[in-house]
């Protein structure tokens, strides 16, 4: 049997190993939804046990008119918190602001 080659680790991969290990002990439990004034809220259970919840503002309904714009306000929320990821955390947040926007 031939020795297995592992690929050079690359600068994506090994930035998602550092943010890993930055949040150990932090876990998104759930996405709440504020309706006035537009906004969002992570709940975030601590290692031990706790939970809080860690809001964000979002654009006022009169600033979002399209799908292009949700879009963008999930990509700056996912920019902004390192415990969100693209591959795992946008599709739920694309519904969540579409149905608050009512863009769906």
């Amino acid at each position: 049997s031939r020795p297995r080659r592992v690929p050079p680790r690359s600068a994506r991969g090994w930035a998602r190993a550092h943010r890993r290990a930055s949040q150990m002990g932090r876990k998104l439990k759930r996405f709440l939804l504020r309706y006035d004034p537009p906004g969002i809220g992570l709940e975030v259970q601590q290692s031990g046990g706790e939970c809080e919840i860690v809001h964000k503002d979002l654009l006022p309904p009169e600033q979002v008119s399209s799908v292009a714009d949700i879009l963008a306000e999930v990509d700056r929320i996912i920019s902004e918190d390192e415990m969100l990821t693209k591959k795992r955390h946008r599709p739920a947040l694309i519904q969540l602001l579409g149905g608050l926007y009512q863009l769906d």
